[in-house]
């Protein structure tokens, strides 16, 4: 079988995808079967703009033009099966395995470009782990989150269309997954990252899509601070804990916490909760955590300058996660959800892979290392989803692990 898996051989990308394949409706086969939950009340089963295309176009006095192309894919799969919650599903997961080809892809570029020496199945683990990771339940299989997911996937498609120098594919995937969900506007920052740190020298059509990606990013920012300066003087009643009031100083502080809580569930991802009790920060002390993740970040972006020319992929996986972590800031009801994980998660697991191949040198110790953690994430995957099923299973849990 190893000629198969050389990959010079023709089959070596059928029999990968197999495996990507039979991983995947292992996790996310059973969610096929899976009813509505939470807010898929709102954006599906009682939302009358997407069972009526002649009264679509009043839905943008409800909501944001950037939830454009996610509200037209729920109108797609009504129209397909009306409120069959299987034909949603089946979609998210099909969102779900072309975010993981890309993942395989941008990886595969990125180390190409870096020109580290590692094994050329780096790329294919990374696939791997961004497949079967748990963290990644909640984009995948809570079908409102498709907002998420497929922002994600043009994301990943600009940044490999970018990678590639397919310009015109990166302005319409950025466009895309702008009018997808809003995280796509950190996407210039990405593209700037990838100049910094991997690049040495950018070409003239290079500098002339950063450039407008940049124009890109300036327009949305100038825009939110001439319509939403408002947002930072508010006061807004947390929906994570009761009591609190969010203030955009406090709900900064606190969001030092969600980043390490992040990171936390990366590393080890267990008590997965839908709706977490997670009390405001009132300073930097208090509680004390906030200055550890005050202390994270901080380290992040020392390693990001000193390690771009030593390690550049880990410097790069590091700035992947805070930039796309940023969009976050603004203030809002619930400051924690997991699915945002999603998109934060591809940094996260460039830096741990490439950072593993680096210190462990044997070969066969890689490799079982490897097959053990991803067969792990995978039971954990299986079971978090399970908790998916309903509205019975999913808040029962909440309610164990959120009482008050």
């Amino acid at each position: 079988m190893k000629p198969f898996f050389n990959i010079s051989s023709r089959w070596y990308y059928p029999l990968h995808w197999l495996i990507i394949i039979i991983l995947g409706l292992f996790i996310y086969g059973q969610s096929l079967g899976h009813g509505f939950v939470f807010d898929d009340e709102q954006f599906i089963v009682s939302n009358p703009y997407i069972k009526d295309w002649q009264i679509f176009n009043n839905l943008w006095s409800i909501l944001p033009k950037t939830r454009l192309i996610t509200m037209l894919s729920f109108a797609f799969n009504y129209h397909l099966n009306q409120l069959n919650p299987f034909g949603y599903h089946l979609f998210n997961l099909a969102v779900h395995f072309l975010a993981v080809g890309l993942v395989w892809g941008v990886a595969r570029r990125l180390i190409q470009i870096s020109k580290i020496k590692v094994s050329a199945e780096l790329p294919f683990f990374i696939a791997l782990l961004f497949l079967v990771h748990p963290g990644q339940t909640q984009a995948v299989t809570y079908v409102s989150q498709r907002f998420e997911s497929m922002a994600t996937l043009f994301y990943l498609a600009a940044v490999y269309t970018y990678l590639r120098g397919w310009f015109i594919g990166t302005a319409i995937a950025t466009i895309l997954g702008i009018l997808t969900k809003e995280v796509a506007i950190t996407l210039p920052l990405t593209l700037l990252a990838i100049e910094f740190i991997l690049s040495e020298k950018s070409s003239r059509q290079r500098r002339f899509i950063l450039g407008g990606a940049m124009l890109l990013l300036s327009y949305f920012l100038i825009k939110a601070v001439r319509g939403g300066l408002g947002v930072w003087g508010m006061h807004i009643a947390s929906e994570s804990h009761d009591g609190d009031i969010l203030t955009a100083w406090n709900y900064l502080l606190t969001h030092l916490r969600v980043f390490s809580t992040f990171l936390k569930l990366l590393v080890v991802p267990l008590n997965q909760n839908v709706d977490y009790d997670f009390p405001a920060s009132t300073s930097l002390f208090a509680p004390v955590t906030t200055l550890l993740g005050l202390g994270v970040i901080g380290a992040m972006v020392a390693a990001i300058v000193a390690w771009r020319k030593k390690w550049p992929l880990i410097a790069f996986g590091f700035s992947w996660m805070l930039i796309t972590f940023s969009i976050n800031l603004v203030p809002r009801a619930n400051v924690i959800f997991e699915h945002k994980l999603y998109l934060i998660s591809f940094g996260f697991f460039l830096s741990a892979s490439v950072a593993f191949v680096l210190v462990c040198k044997d070969r066969k110790l890689r490799t079982a290392i490897g097959i053990g953690l991803i067969a792990a994430l995978s039971v954990l995957s299986f079971m978090r989803n399970q908790v998916w099923h309903d509205e019975i299973s999913l808040w029962t849990d909440t309610v164990k692990k959120s009482p008050d």
